[in-house]
């Protein structure tokens, strides 16, 4: 099917922490001359927020817990406690093996599954609307838009307004299990549209790797006749549906680019970064860098299709067999959505493009970035990826192009929040 895109410039951001565009009554189309139209109010449609990587909270429990690191770590407790975002009293040197030892998982090929460090340890992604809102007390993550929802358009939490938050440290080889996050994203999209008078499709909002993680669930878990009848709009922010240069940046490298960091939770997330499934199911897919060399080195270079290659040169065994065992499962191949589809990208905006390790490549080596065009976090040719769903489906697909906005910022831009409205409102 042909796509038509729109390139906007770069305009006002309100941040999400800030008031949003206000609707009441009636809302604001955006015209092809960049003029607004007031139109009436026509409804709406229930909504499902999908968080990105690192966007849902996490919890533990401890039940004799084994091999504790140090005497300061505790083996029991008695209720499910948070542990992503990280906690203050976590942040003390003496408690951050405590902490590593919670939150880290690692694959079983034998078992098939993510499994803990230690035995004791079990830990999971906040069930419930407010494990995809906040990730602490004081750490909004997608509340303000829920907020706004609520105030303008009478959206009410459980309702007419879900979310579905995940365990961002899995992948495509955890969530499809029976059982998993994608039979409960069903079962509550199920819920949410037949308890409606109308049975209104939903809305899908989405960001980050939230993108590929909804519409892999699309292509997967759901028949197009369940789709017809429960998916109204995909409406992806910033969607990483082929990959960032920034993956095997911190698989290879650590998290050390991040500034304000203290240096003894640095080495504990890095160690972490080279276990996490997710990370390695986003790494740059050659559905849309090709033959581009995505590592160089004197020795020789590697393209997205030879990334394995790299992670068993740095002895990464289990993001190397991840890697393999998930790549049918990303890209053009594995996420084309059939359904109606809003692509949201940024451009214009200096991204990591390739990684020079000089000589050798060694694991925590930190490379020459070669930098690319843009959202600060995810190439064009990753975001872009989105809008090529539009030649492989009958349904339409409508990519917007939005100017020197970052990969964040993309989603609290009014250009963005309007459009959102529109959609969920019935008038696109």
């Amino acid at each position: 099917m042909e796509r038509i895109e729109y390139d906007f410039p770069k305009k006002e951001h309100i941040g999400l922490t800030g008031s949003l565009e206000r609707f009441s009554g009636s809302t604001s189309k955006v015209l092809s001359d960049g003029e607004a139209e007031e139109v009436p109010f026509t409804g709406k449609y229930p909504v499902i927020f999908i968080p990105g990587l690192m966007g849902s909270q996490l919890e533990v429990t401890l039940k004799d817990r084994q091999d504790p690191p140090n005497w300061l770590c505790r083996r029991t407790n008695e209720k499910w406690e948070r542990i992503w975002i990280i906690d203050d009293v976590h942040l003390l040197p003496e408690l951050v093996d405590c902490w590593l030892q919670t939150i880290n998982v690692r694959w079983n090929a034998t078992s098939g599954k993510l499994e803990p460090w230690s035995e004791g340890i079990e830990s999971r992604y906040k069930p419930g609307f407010d494990g995809a809102m906040n990730l602490g007390p004081n750490t909004e993550v997608l509340s303000p838009i829920a907020q706004w929802m609520s105030e303008e358009f009478g959206y009410k939490v459980g309702v007419d307004l879900v979310a579905q938050p995940y365990d961002w440290r899995a992948g495509p080889e955890t969530w499809m299990k029976a059982g998993g996050v994608f039979d409960e994203m069903k079962a509550l999209i199920e819920k949410t549209v037949d308890s409606r008078p109308g049975k209104e499709p939903i809305v899908a909002w989405s960001i980050s790797m939230g993108g590929p993680f909804f519409s892999l669930f699309l292509n997967k878990h759901v028949s197009e006749e369940w789709k017809a009848r429960y998916i109204h709009t995909f409406f992806s922010v910033s969607g990483v549906m082929s990959g960032s240069v920034i993956a095997p940046f911190v698989s290879f490298s650590g998290t050390k680019f991040g500034g304000g960091i203290p240096s003894f939770l640095k080495s504990a997330l890095d160690q972490l970064a080279t276990e996490l499934s997710s990370i390695a199911w986003i790494y740059p897919h050659d559905d849309a860098f090709g033959d581009k060399p995505i590592i160089q080195t004197t020795e020789r270079n590697f393209t997205s299709a030879e990334l394995g290659e790299a992670l068993l040169k740095v002895n990464n065994k289990q993001q190397a067999t991840l890697l393999k065992k998930n790549l049918h499962l990303y890209g053009l191949q594995g996420l084309v959505p059939n359904v109606t589809t809003y692509c949201m990208s940024g451009y214009g905006v200096p991204t990591f493009g390739a990684l020079d390790y000089g000589e050798k490549l060694e694991y925590g080596k930190i490379p020459k970035t070669i930098m690319t065009d843009g959202d600060n976090c995810v190439p064009v040719e990753s975001l872009r990826v989105c809008d090529d769903f539009g030649l492989h489906q009958e349904q339409p697909v409508f990519p917007y192009h939005i100017y020197n906005q970052t990969h964040g910022g993309l989603a609290g831009d009014t250009q963005t929040m309007t459009l959102f409205a529109q959609v969920f409102t019935g008038i696109l």
